[in-house]
């Protein structure tokens, strides 16, 4: 095994012991240990050894835990890249096909979510280039670490109905400080001096998913090096196409926007990357929409060049499974 490889291991066995120890005292100790206490006198040294129930849990939880956990650690140590087996794991059972967070079963049961908190705390581009070795693999580290660090800044303080009652307003973006390869960071320098500034592709704003119902539904996969490219094409098609983002009203004339396309949020973002990539062009947002719209769209929009563009109110409810029940049918 290398050394890369042997840091990383190290680092991801350190994350779930460190899990997994937040995990026990969260649902286990703090629960059973003051009550073995309060058979002491007040004046009584607590007694020396855990109480047998809290060590029969813990035993259990640990061995339960590194049945699960073996085969991923056994992956890492066979790994020279970063690994999002544990991340994968927590999209799958957290994330529905809606995009939308189970936060009470990541609250009570997010183990495996926090290893991968632990390894994003140690590992990142700025310390360990040598992981990320091209554009697209930091790239795909810092959306992924965006989307982690949003859904645990949201179920630190689950229940919640939206981010923005977190820190008030936009403190959730402002206040909140997440740890990556050893540094803290706000979600709002991530988002604008890491992704925007230095990658300078638009299509960000389709993978970024800020825990609201505005954002982009979160996928059920991580953001992958080798499939990047991939990825953020099929979000850019997806969030263009749903109607709650672009719809187009012939009868009054409106073109109406995902505020994320306003001159005040990101549309600077999109027609930038448009006239750098078609320089002889002097790009309004519809020619960016064109890009991504289904056919039958575009082909509306090319005919209706004079609409107005319109922008919708920003939906911050929190992305939440249980404000948003399937409808039984």
């Amino acid at each position: 095994m290398n050394s890369l490889a042997q840091g990383e291991t190290a680092s991801r066995i350190s994350g779930l012991l460190e899990a997994l120890s937040l995990h026990f005292q969260d649902h286990f100790f703090q629960e059973n240990y003051p009550k073995a206490c309060e058979k002491w006198d007040s004046g009584a040294r607590p007694p020396r050894q855990l109480p047998l129930t809290v060590m029969r849990k813990t035993a259990w939880l640990v061995g339960i835990w590194c049945s699960i956990a073996s085969p991923m650690m056994l992956r890492a140590a066979n790994s020279n890249h970063f690994d999002y087996s544990f991340y994968e794991k927590t999209l799958q059972s957290c994330i529905d096909d809606r995009g939308l967070v189970d936060y009470r079963n990541l609250k009570l049961a997010g183990v495996e979510f926090q290893a991968f908190i632990q390894q994003l705390a140690k590992f990142s581009p700025e310390n360990h280039p040598e992981i990320f070795p091209n554009r697209e693999a930091q790239l795909a580290y810092w959306i992924n670490a965006y989307n982690a660090f949003a859904l645990k800044g949201a179920v630190d303080n689950y229940p919640t109905r939206s981010v923005r009652n977190i820190r008030y307003m936009y403190g959730f973006f402002w206040r909140l400080r997440f740890d990556a390869g050893g540094r803290r960071y706000t979600l709002r320098h991530i988002e604008n001096e890491i992704i925007r500034k230095r990658y300078q592709d638009p299509r960000i704003h389709f993978a970024l998913v800020w825990a609201a119902m505005g954002c982009p539904r979160l996928d059920r996969q991580p953001f992958l090096p080798e499939r990047l490219n991939e990825q953020l094409e099929s979000a850019a098609h997806l969030y263009i196409g749903e109607t709650r983002n672009v719809r187009i009203d012939l009868e009054s004339g409106r073109l109406w926007l995902s505020k994320i396309f306003a001159p005040s949020w990101y549309q600077g973002d999109f027609l930038y990357w448009y006239s750098v990539h078609y320089p002889e062009s002097k790009p309004g947002i519809s020619d960016y929409l064109k890009l991504y719209l289904p056919p039958d769209l575009k082909r509306l929009l090319e005919a209706n060049p004079r609409l107005k563009p319109e922008y919708i109110d920003y939906d911050w409810l929190l992305n939440d499974q249980a404000l948003h029940p399937v409808p039984k049918l």
